[in-house]
């Protein structure tokens, strides 16, 4: 792990703050709307905002360089995160999660902002902070009690499944219907191998110990040459709905809607995605209860599609 000091920015550090500030405020991507005189407006106020504020900022050294910077300033009932900047090469390292959760332990409120097309949203989504507020093209984020560590015990885990003489497969044969079970969550912690299905009864156990309202949801595409299926949680928190997904590697996460509709439509869209030529009409969605642990896969798929069919079609129109 890399090592890195903090030091508070001092006077002689504003020349190279308002440079990060200035990658930060102006992206050329994000911001094509905006004209050059826009732009110059935007770069005035950061040179004006930051010899105001630059004892608000704090310098980020690695071996006696500077790496990186980031600010903060009181926010409502806390503190905003206005500005975290790492240069490329110290990116992904793990110093701005380190920093990140020594704010958070330090402050009862977290606050952030970014582009909410930006990967800042992803990055401070993945630490735990959801949407406040949102206008135009910037949103509000404040750290809540859903976080990556509230999910650590599923952290290693991989895609597979055991079979009940303790053998672990890494690949689903034909013989997986008949050697599979659902393992209870004790034992997929101790075995660290399991499908969506292990996968799913863990997120519901850590999620409902928390007394949030979860759903679970059984995905299956279907027809004469091919079987396909996930299984997934969801739940909501203070108006919006989250996603949160484990097994599906690509979309690790926790990802935020603005409804159940729009949540259930982008994974079934995903779903389908996965599949060549992949057809909506072959999509079944099932809302299931928790199902009874060590069943084999017959009595559990059996579960599943005996819950509340969704009616997809009503989704998309």
């Amino acid at each position: 792990m890399i090592s890195f000091k903090i030091y508070k920015a001092k006077e002689k550090d504003i020349e190279l703050i308002t440079s990060m500030k200035m990658l930060v405020m102006i992206d050329d991507d994000l911001d094509t709307n905006l004209s050059d005189d826009d732009k110059q407006k935007i770069r005035d106020n950061v040179v004006k905002s930051i010899k105001k504020d630059y004892v608000n900022y704090n310098i980020i050294v690695v071996d006696d360089l500077t790496v990186g910077a980031y600010s903060l300033f009181e926010y409502n009932d806390g503190v905003m995160i206005d500005h975290i900047y790492l240069f490329e090469e110290y990116r992904k390292k793990g110093i701005g999660s380190r920093i990140i959760k020594q704010i958070v332990n330090t402050n009862e409120n977290v606050y952030s902002w970014c582009y909410k097309d930006s990967d800042a949203v992803t990055f401070f989504r993945k630490m735990g902070f959801l949407t406040n507020s949102q206008k135009g093209s910037t949103v509000i984020l404040k750290y809540q009690l859903i976080n990556d560590d509230i999910f650590a015990p599923l952290n290693g885990i991989i895609c597979g499944y055991k079979d009940k003489a303790g053998n672990k497969y890494l690949l689903l044969d034909d013989s997986f219907r008949d050697k599979y079970y659902l393992q209870n969550v004790d034992e997929l912690m101790e075995t660290r191998i399991g499908l969506c299905f292990d996968q799913v009864e863990l997120e519901r156990k850590l999620l409902q110990k928390l007394k949030f309202s979860v759903e679970t949801y059984y995905l299956m595409y279907s027809n004469v040459s091919f079987d396909a299926s996930h299984t997934f949680l969801i739940y909501e928190y203070a108006g919006k709905i989250y996603w949160y997904e484990n097994s599906w590697v690509k979309y690790r996460g926790i990802h935020e809607y603005d409804n159940k509709a729009d949540c259930l439509k982008d994974i079934i869209e995903k779903f389908i995605a996965t599949i060549e030529k992949g057809n909506i009409d072959n999509v079944r969605l099932f809302k299931y209860d928790k199902p009874r642990f060590g069943i084999g896969y017959g009595k559990l798929i059996n579960h599943y599609i005996n819950g509340e069919k969704i009616k997809i079609k009503e989704l998309f129109n």
